[in-house]
């Protein structure tokens, strides 16, 4: 067990997510751009990075710098659920301070060099892989027109998400005169950042690799009594996840249950069988969510980079699913070959076995726990085939 005494309120611990450690080269290159746009040469730099990287906080930071310097701020953020309405990004970047009657690229530009003629002015666009197709167009014709302008532009892209459109987006990041690409806190940031009792932040760190977004959230859930930090259920993470998964593909949430569930067994081609997609597909979704930084491949297997993310997955499978997802793949390993033992585990999680395969695994398994001196282990899957 841990002790976590101590903890900070979950609402500090979400303001703590804001601050900025280890993230010194990102500083200085949002406080060259402003400082640019000031002295009348304006650019864009972007921001590219897996989910929960801290890109949204650089965003936070620049328009406080912003805000500090007198600049008039412009910020939006792409929305999934609007890719289709034409120019909704657009207009919602402009609100409250402009009134847009017919939207076009004409009018934007006039609007926008009417605010840069009364001063500076900062363009964010969070998640811009999610502007709708006449929004993105325009963003990515920007570049070339505000070199001359005091206008400052920033941009954030979530790797793996598929993009409204991609030769767009590429126009867009192509123009970019710096690309800032914020990574995972190592341990000593981890602690810095969510400060209090070392062996927390060492903990938390191990379950999330040092995600920032992810690392916040649990500690946030943490409470001030001795906890299991793997037996703490964390709604926002599982609700984060979700999303994450969801903004690849439809089939991505399933395909990592069954990374989830075949654990270090988890190649392409047994998670294909198991969520009944083709081979070629579950290629591409993991991959996705892979530059997503949610799952790692390596020598045919993959895995997930954060532990927290495995629980939080698996923990999302009714009972019910989760006995059928492991009978399955208790299937596959046996048809594969795999050492009974790495079988007898989904067997056990299952439910009841009747086939004679799995009886025989079961106690094939238990002889080899024996040999390694685990007599309560060979009990227990010795049981569980007579049981069935």
């Amino acid at each position: 067990m841990f002790s976590w005494r101590g903890i900070a309120r979950k609402g500090d611990m979400m303001r703590d997510a804001e601050h900025l450690i280890d993230r010194e080269r990102e500083k200085e290159s949002i406080e060259g751009l402003l400082t640019a746009a000031v002295s009348g040469t304006g650019s864009l730099l972007t921001v590219c990075g897996a989910a929960g990287t801290g890109k949204t906080a650089l965003i936070d930071h620049a328009t406080d710098l912003a805000t500090t310097r007198d600049m008039t701020v412009l910020r939006v953020r792409g929305s999934f659920a609007e890719v289709d309405a034409p120019f909704g990004l657009a207009q919602r970047l402009f609100e409250p301070r402009l009134e847009l009657g017919a939207l076009s690229r004409e009018g934007l530009n006039e609007a926008l060099t009417g605010l840069a003629a009364a001063g500076t002015v900062l363009v964010a666009v969070d998640d811009v892989q999610w502007a709708d197709e006449p929004s993105l167009r325009w963003l990515a014709s920007l570049p070339p027109r505000i070199e001359h302008h005091g206008i400052a532009m920033l941009v954030s892209v979530c790797a793996g998400d598929p993009p409204t459109d991609s030769e767009l987006l590429d126009d867009l990041l192509e123009s970019s005169a710096d690309e800032l690409r914020p990574c995972e806190l190592g341990p000593a940031a981890a602690a810095a950042l969510l400060g209090g009792d070392p062996d927390r932040a060492s903990t938390c760190w191990e379950l999330t690799a040092g995600n920032p977004a992810l690392l916040t959230r649990l500690a946030a859930e943490l409470s001030t009594e001795d906890t299991d930090p793997l037996q703490v259920e964390v709604p926002l993470v599982a609700r984060t996840v979700h999303v994450w998964l969801r903004r690849v593909s439809d089939r991505a949430v399933a395909i990592a249950r069954a990374v989830a569930v075949l654990g270090s067994h988890a190649t392409l081609d047994r998670v294909a069988d198991i969520t009944g997609v083709e081979l070629p597909e579950v290629a591409d979704v993991v991959a996705a969510v892979e530059r997503k930084g949610l799952l790692r491949t390596a020598d045919g297997m993959v895995d997930f980079a954060q532990p927290l993310v495995r629980v939080t997955v698996t923990r999302e499978l009714s009972f019910a699913a989760l006995r059928r997802v492991h009978g399955q793949a208790a299937r596959l390993l046996h048809e594969s070959g795999a050492p009974d033992e790495s079988i007898a585990e989904h067997l056990l999680a299952s439910g009841p076995v009747t086939s004679e395969w799995a009886v025989g695994v079961l106690r094939s398994a238990a002889a080899s726990a024996l040999e390694r001196g685990c007599p309560e282990l060979a009990v227990t899957w010795l049981r569980h085939a007579a049981a069935g």
